[in-house]
């Protein structure tokens, strides 16, 4: 696996500033950037980090600022999910960091790795209990998304501001925002999106006691994320079940 150290080196080579890459070298940094993360959705942390890394990599021998963005933020994703969160929080702020200096590309892709990059942050601040920071990030998120009218985006981060009001004991507001969340994924077709809202709806039902609830809901989870090829998320329910 990759270590503190690694991510250190690679992180102090990224300037952000990005002469011109070649379309080959970027769709190179895509293609083993996707391939991490369909390794990832089968929990298989070893091949998605060492393809991630290898994007990552690439990307800064190409000096590639956007795919650096990009990579960085799927890599930290993989530390996240391995509890890794000090490397996962160190990509994620370098991600940004090269975000916001690469504040004159106004092109769809640069402003979706902005928000990518304050989404992921924010999942790193709640999974280390900074919720209110986390809420922030998840609210810049939110906005940028809202911005390129991506639906599944604001989805993502409405569902992630109603698990920051759940964990600060506010379920009727975590309803809310999963409710919202579940509206837009329905919007936008996105099958693990709705199933992730179904689940996160069982969790609120079985906090509150109703197990008849709860069950259904993750039932609906199951029965949704089990069609994909998202093996990850498709444990919650089950193991919930």
């Amino acid at each position: 696996l990759i270590t503190s150290a690694i991510i250190v080196f690679t992180l102090i080579a990224c300037n952000g500033s990005s002469p011109h890459v070649s379309q080959e070298d970027h769709d190179k940094v895509v293609a083993l950037n996707d391939s991490g993360g369909k390794y990832r959705n089968k929990s298989d942390f070893t091949k998605a980090i060492e393809f991630h890394q290898e994007a990552l990599d690439y990307a800064k021998q190409c000096n590639d600022s956007a795919g650096i963005v990009m990579v960085s933020n799927s890599l930290a994703t993989d530390m996240r999910r391995i509890g890794n969160y000090d490397d996962a929080l160190a990509l994620h702020l370098e991600a940004l960091r090269i975000s916001e200096l690469m504040a004159s590309d106004t092109s769809y892709q640069a402003r979706k790795n902005l928000v990518r990059s304050y989404n992921g942050l924010g999942n790193v601040q709640m999974a280390m209990g900074d919720n209110s920071g986390a809420e922030e990030s998840f609210r810049h998120a939110l906005k940028g998304e809202t911005e390129l009218g991506s639906t599944v985006g604001m989805a993502i981060n409405y569902a992630n501001i109603g698990s920051i009001k759940r964990n600060e004991g506010m379920p009727d507001s975590a309803r809310l925002y999963y409710i919202k969340s579940l509206e837009y994924n329905e919007v936008a077709g996105s099958t693990v999106g709705i199933g992730l809202c179904h689940t996160y709806l069982g969790e609120l039902a079985e906090r509150d006691g109703d197990f008849t609830a709860a069950l259904q809901e993750y039932s609906s989870a199951y029965d949704l994320l089990a069609s994909t090829d998202d093996e990850w998320h498709t444990l919650t329910p089950l193991v919930a079940m």
